[in-house]
């Protein structure tokens, strides 16, 4: 599980009926769990909002501090960063490179947006109890 899930949060169901799960770590461990079950997780996905301040021209992003040419000064852009869970789904404001279609639009990701997250099926091994 990932380390922003208030695991308090998390509803877990085994072939539907509500299950508690003994927590190790950030692993979720459900007993007894038997071949051809489904087990169902969800948790809301925090998101939040931060600001980041970037000390460098984004055209000079490859100087390093101590390469720094005579008349070059520092930016202090303002990015504001939203996240959902800990990915990075939009970046403000979009870089100039990105508008002039010279670069990639990174974070600029609309499809991860969507109050609900899309479904995963995945098949588990469960060995037997000894």
């Amino acid at each position: 599980m990932p380390l922003w899930v208030d695991k308090k949060a998390v509803r877990s169901k085994i072939n539907g009926r509500a299950a508690t799960p003994f927590w190790n770590g950030q692993y979720a461990v459900f007993d007894p769990v038997k071949g051809g079950d489904t087990l169902t997780m969800e948790f809301p996905v925090v998101e939040s909002t931060e600001t980041y301040t970037l000390k460098w021209n984004q055209s000079d992003c490859w100087f390093e501090s101590n390469w720094a040419q005579k008349g070059w000064e520092t930016a202090n852009q303002k990015y504001i960063c939203h996240f959902k869970g800990n990915t990075l789904v939009e970046i403000t404001p979009v870089p100039a490179t990105v508008t002039d279609g010279l670069g990639y639009a990174l974070y600029q990701r609309d499809y991860m947006k969507a109050d609900k997250a899309p479904l995963k099926t995945v098949k588990r091994f469960v060995g037997a109890a000894e």
